[in-house]
């Protein structure tokens, strides 16, 4: 059942899915035609929230399967995963993007001073208009693979597609971290994997949609997981891999401190490890920067993506709705650099205060301050919101909270091939479901009848 709701998925997805005017497939028998019809967008787009429930119902048949090993929950989340490698671009224009970053890199432009809208062809037509001019806030590792990848596939369609490749080895890494934080901090290894590899959320948005961020939150994980089982230099290195890719990646860096100092450790000692993490880090990204002849351009174009205004972004949304009852201009933006900089605080106070030693404690720290710079950040794309995923799922949680993650990630997912079209909703949603989250971690509420649900996962 999984499978079928892949299948369907990807065969819809081609339907609606953005492609090049000029694109060989769509000479390739009925697609052209079937795409060209009215009605085809809004049955395509049924078909898939189709593929999605049967995805998910799937998927909490898994959870409930209590004797599913880790090899039965690895082959059924491969199976489940391998039909998007033959999917254009879904759900996102990011592809896109990445297929062009790495068109300038093997065209001898630097992504870091160029925009899309310097190159010629089929390419340039498919990037949304607002970051034709910008500059790439990506590290140099997706851009360095993008530029090796464009000198081999010319042609546009396909090199979009195999940016997949890079979602992909980041599922792959979250399959051999997970169990290990899993074990580590208590909680069901098998259990874990399934919320994560099998999880609609993940394959409909991070592997449909193909982003960066899957790759980002991999190599967080395997970081982690490198640092208790190998110390954590090889965990700091991995996290500067991590931080390579997207600059978030470097929170890692949080979790590694915390797992590698003794229990009950002094100030001094937090801090000088905090340094070493830091420098071994920050040395392997300028290495990246170095050896990939890309530099660390990058550093100047973090500000790229708060160029819009997202509907998901409380603070923006917040700001933006002061400026508009006081008549100023400048709220807005001061909003999203007070949200950011809290979240920015509470991670230096949980590095500085949260009890040491234990892996279980530093997960948790991670989880929470990935989910402050989701929650309080200047820009929110729908899947920044599968960055704490992994570290929740690798948690001994209760019941309640063990539903309300797999009803998130559910939603999440059915969110996800309807994403343009849930802008004004989300601007009524977002709030109230982050407003009853805060009610709920600050007085430790707890749900009974969502318990009763996590209870019913097995």
């Amino acid at each position: 059942m999984g499978l079928l709701g892949s299948v369907l998925v990807v065969a819809a997805g081609w339907v609606v899915a953005k492609l090049p005017v000029a694109t060989p497939v769509l000479g390739w028998g009925p697609l052209g035609r079937v795409r060209d019809q009215s009605w085809s967008h809004p049955v395509a787009t049924a078909v898939i929230l189709l593929g999605v429930a049967l995805l998910g119902y799937a998927w909490l048949a898994l959870l409930r399967r209590t004797g599913a090993g880790l090899g039965w929950v690895r082959g059924t989340a491969a199976l489940w995963t391998a039909p998007f490698l033959l999917a254009p671009p879904l759900f996102s224009n990011d592809g896109w993007s990445y297929a062009a970053q790495g068109t300038l890199v093997a065209s001898g432009l630097s992504p870091y001073r160029y925009g899309p809208g310097a190159l010629d062809g089929p390419l340039r037509a498919m990037i949304d208009h607002r970051w034709l001019e910008t500059p790439t806030p990506y590290g140099p590792v997706p851009l360095w693979f993008g530029g090796r990848l464009a000198r081999v596939v010319t042609d546009p369609l396909l090199l979009a597609m195999a940016h997949r490749l890079l979602a992909v080895l980041g599922l792959v890494l979250l399959a051999w971290a997970l169990p290990r934080l899993a074990r580590r901090c208590g909680a069901d290894p098998v259990r874990a994997s399934a919320l994560v590899l099998c999880s609609p959320a993940v394959l409909v948005i991070g592997a449909a949609g193909m982003h960066n961020d899957v790759l980002m939150i991999g190599l967080m994980a395997a970081a982690v997981a490198a640092a208790a089982e190998r110390g954590w230099i090889i965990g700091a290195a991995v996290a500067g891999v991590a931080a390579a890719v997207k600059v978030p990646g470097g929170l890692a860096c949080l979790a590694i401190v915390l797992i590698a100092l003794p229990a009950g450790a002094p100030m001094r000692a937090r801090l000088v490890r905090t340094a070493g993490v830091g420098v071994v880090a920050a040395a392997v990204l300028l290495a990246l920067g170095w050896v990939s002849g890309l530099g660390q351009g990058w550093l100047s174009a973090l500000s790229v993506p708060g160029a819009v205004i997202t509907p998901l972004s409380l603070m923006a949304l917040l700001g933006t709705g002061l400026d508009r009852a006081l008549g100023t201009h400048r709220l807005a933006d001061l909003a999203r650099q007070a949200g950011q900089a809290v979240a920015l605080l509470v991670t230096v106070v949980l590095l500085l205060r949260r009890r040491s030693g234990r892996p279980d404690t530093a997960v948790a720290a991670l989880a929470l301050s990935l989910g402050l710079l989701v929650a309080l950040g200047p820009v929110v794309q729908l899947w920044y919101l599968l960055w704490p995923l992994p570290f929740l799922a690798a948690l001994r949680l209760r019941a309640d909270a063990l539903a309300g993650l797999v009803i998130g990630s559910l939603v999440l997912a059915l969110f996800g091939p309807v994403d343009p079209l849930m802008h004004e909703t989300y601007k009524v949603v977002a709030p109230i479901l982050l407003g009853l989250g805060a009610i709920a971690a600050l007085t430790n509420a707890r749900f009974p009848w969502l318990a009763r649900v996590g209870r019913a996962l097995g």
